[in-house]
């Protein structure tokens, strides 16, 4: 499964924490936005864009609609 990286990244909406210490977020570059998971990456003091971060992607199928989905495995600022 490939690793992917991206920079320059931002926050699309607030992150919150869903389940035991799980981030959900999406995140953008550009005009272009993400949903992103990050199973236990969430904390009190998320880093502030911009941001990078290491993820795979995944096909998402919920309620017979499908998406891609950023599974974040690092997340950090840069400033």
């Amino acid at each position: 499964e490939p690793l992917w990286a991206g920079r320059e990244l931002t926050w699309a909406n607030p992150p919150r924490e869903v389940g035991e210490g799980h981030l959900k977020a999406q995140l953008k570059r550009g005009s272009y936005a993400l949903e992103a998971i990050g199973f236990g990456l969430f904390k009190e003091d998320l880093p502030k864009a911009p941001l990078e971060a290491l993820f795979h992607l995944r096909r998402d199928r919920f309620r017979g609609r499908e998406t891609i989905k950023m599974h974040l495995k690092e997340l950090r600022g840069t400033s």
